[in-house]
């Protein structure tokens, strides 16, 4: 994984029912763009498009017939990456787990095949005000921001050690 996808946006709800919209887009620079966002039955849900208004639904389970629920936080966020000529190497979706408000992490290797990362073993969990943004770049390979239930409500940095490529964790205010 080379380098990031060209932009990144975030929205995080400022309602914490469990009806309530979040949305996290990513936009490659040679490529398609990636909605995320839960659908009127909760469900975590994509749309994939290459041009202005042309999506189409693209399935996100990490075993057939799962999908994964909204829970009462419900922010989503995330990152790809790209080859050097621009093409789609991966994807990190992450998202707070229905009932425990675990922070998960969902990857995907060219958008395609979903499988569930190493950071769901850090067993992170988010504050009540559901805070969480993530980034990826050339220096340190993934990001993953959050208010941290276990550290009240603090800021953690959760981050991929470029040398180990272990998960390791910083509270930063």
């Amino acid at each position: 994984m080379a380098s990031t996808a060209g932009t990144v946006h975030n929205y995080v709800p400022t309602s914490t029912s469990s009806n309530s919209t979040s949305f996290a887009s990513i936009t490659l620079s040679h490529g398609p763009s990636y909605l995320f966002y839960y659908d009127a039955d909760n469900n975590l849900a994509c749309l994939s498009g290459s041009e202005p208004g042309v999506f189409s639904n693209m399935t996100i389970q990490t075993s057939p017939g799962v999908t994964i629920q909204a829970g009462t936080i419900s922010p989503l966020t995330a990152t790809g990456f790209e080859s050097p000529e621009g093409t789609l190497e991966g994807i990190r979706l992450y998202y707070v787990e229905r009932d425990t408000n675990l922070i998960k992490e969902l990857c995907s290797v060219e958008g395609k095949t979903w499988y569930c990362g190493d950071l769901d073993k850090k067993e992170y969990k988010i504050a009540s005000s559901g805070g969480l943004a993530c980034s990826s770049g050339a220096t340190i390979r993934l990001q993953v921001f959050f208010a941290d239930a276990n550290n009240d409500g603090k800021i953690v940095e959760a981050y991929v050690n470029r040398d180990t490529m272990l998960w390791e964790s910083n509270v930063i205010r």
